[in-house]
């Protein structure tokens, strides 16, 4: 069986066409029927994670979202500004959501701890590259949003 990705990129798409992340996720991922859907349930979404990728999508549109593989202990999510030009300086964002929880950065901890796994794969992609700014942000989805600089209403 192929080795399963990191990360899985969820486009703009999703909030304007009603969500369907498994559609979107088996148009990434690469191998047999029966090993798309041995990988999927990897990349599923909770509502809370989902409500905030919704949030995200919606309002940010220069960042591109990327789910983390919960089996791979790299994350929820992984941004990149796309707003800059050069990949080489592209923020990476990692982000763990944890209900009511404070806001923390620079924070790694267990959930985190193949986070470069998935920065590598954005370097494979050609997303960002290696020296790329890189911080972490762990809290509950509303402070995490914040920190983004999205206004929840």
């Amino acid at each position: 069986m192929p080795r399963h990705p990191f990360i899985i990129r969820l486009p703009f798409g999703l909030v304007d066409t009603g969500f369907c992340l498994d559609a979107v996720i088996a148009a990434q991922l690469r191998g047999t029927r029966s090993s798309i859907a041995r990988t999927l349930p990897a990349f599923g979404l909770s509502s809370r994670e989902k409500r905030f990728a919704r949030t995200l999508l919606q309002r940010k549109r220069n960042l591109w979202l990327y789910r983390c593989n919960q089996r791979a202990f790299c994350g929820d999510f992984v941004l990149v500004d796309m707003s800059v030009g050069q990949r080489k300086r592209r923020p990476v964002t990692l982000i763990e959501l944890k209900a009511r929880e404070a806001l923390h950065i620079g924070r790694l901890g267990h959930q985190l701890q193949n986070a470069g796994q998935a920065v590598a794969a954005l370097h494979d992609a050609g997303v960002a590259a290696p020296g790329a700014p890189i911080r972490s942000l762990q809290g509950d989805k509303s402070v995490v949003l914040g920190a983004l600089g999205v206004q929840l209403v």
